[in-house]
């Protein structure tokens, strides 16, 4: 499932790190995503990626059972420089 909004962004602007913004976009989008609550429990971090031209902060995560990487449970969500989310894409 992807997540954009065409007029602007899913979120307000917010200081915090990305990855807390991301963390509480996902807990209260979980079934929105298509996930349950168990689901987002073993997502790891796999990669953040920041853009000097833009600003925005893309952040990767992979599902992980018993520590090891779900095959194709990919979780992307892109954040500005002011802290909205722009998107999410799993």
């Amino acid at each position: 499932r992807s997540l954009w909004n065409v007029g602007g962004f899913l979120t307000a602007a917010d200081a915090r790190d990305p990855e807390a913004i991301a963390a509480d976009f996902i807990a209260a989008h979980v079934l929105v995503l298509g996930l349950e609550p168990a689901d987002i429990v073993d997502y790891a971090l796999t990669d953040r990626v920041h853009s000097s031209v833009s600003g925005v902060t893309h952040l990767y995560y992979q599902q992980q059972l018993g520590g090891v990487p779900v095959y194709n449970a990919q979780l992307q969500l892109n954040i500005a420089a002011d802290g909205r989310v722009l998107s999410v894409t799993n």
